[in-house]
């Protein structure tokens, strides 16, 4: 692939002695419509399943801080006055 400048599209070059271009483009007629169906809902999956994790993680902090302070106020409020 090259591109002249960053603000220019890319070109795919291939050296079409050693590509069979009908060949390729059979293979990319067949998955095309493969992958057109079968990508959005793994992706759509795949995101609904890190937003599970981000959440997850961010309630284990706020439990963790959350114990902290319990601690800190336990530990305040031991010491005789």
């Amino acid at each position: 692939m090259t591109r002249s400048s960053t603000s220019r599209r890319w070109k795919i070059l291939v050296d079409k002695d050693e590509v069979a271009f009908p060949d390729l483009k059979d293979s990319l007629e067949h998955f095309a419509p493969i992958i057109a169906q079968q990508y959005p809902p793994r992706i759509q999956k795949e995101l609904a399943e890190q937003d599970q994790r981000r959440r997850d993680v961010q309630e284990r902090k706020r439990e963790e801080e959350r114990e902290v302070e319990e601690r800190k106020e336990r530990a305040r409020n031991s010491y005789p006055e």
